[in-house]
């Protein structure tokens, strides 16, 4: 309906979101082969959502209306969270990782706007290719070899005790650093 209407309105417009599209597309292709000889997913968070690690399997958080996202989101490289949060979790590919992702299906129409309302098989807007998104569904086992590190020198003080009860609650989840 959105192309249909750009089309009639503005063709120039719509032509440069069809060109997009393309390109969409091809990565979209790319992204999946690369899952499926990658070595590693990343996430980059703030220690509150440490805590929902602690059970043993990927867990989202849950929202204001009660319901949760269904799934984690990690990157398959680097992105600009990874200099803004104090917490990466690196988590290693096996074969049930391998099974359970799907990368994000990235698109140049229009997406929801809030971050928050993502879903496991809800499109995104490419604008945010960057970050080369993966979703791992809610109840997935975290693998062994789970490394999480933490950043002290962006962790205000007064949060240092609770990391310390954490890291213990996360013990025979993940490898838990502080760097």
């Amino acid at each position: 309906m959105y192309a249909e209407r750009l089309a009639i309105r503005r063709p120039a417009a719509f032509g440069a979101v069809r060109h997009a599209e393309i390109h969409a597309r091809a990565l979209n292709v790319i992204l999946n082969e690369s899952l499926a000889r990658i070595r590693v997913l990343r996430r980059w968070i703030d220690p509150a959502e440490l805590e929902s690690y602690k059970h043993g399997t990927f867990e989202s958080r849950i929202e204001a209306d009660g319901g949760r996202r269904g799934c984690k989101l990690f990157s398959m490289g680097r992105n600009e969270y990874s200099k803004m949060r104090a917490v990466e979790v690196a988590v290693p590919v096996d074969a049930r990782i391998r099974r359970a992702a799907r990368t994000a299906d990235y698109t140049a129409l229009p997406r929801i706007a809030d971050p928050s309302k993502e879903r496991m098989d809800d499109k995104k807007h490419i604008r945010h290719a960057g970050e080369t998104e993966c979703r791992v569904p809610d109840g997935t086992s975290i693998p062994r070899g789970t490394q999480i590190r933490v950043d002290l020198g962006k962790i205000p003080r007064a949060d240092m005790g609770r990391l310390r009860s954490i890291r213990d609650s996360l013990e025979g989840v993940a490898d838990v650093y502080f760097d």
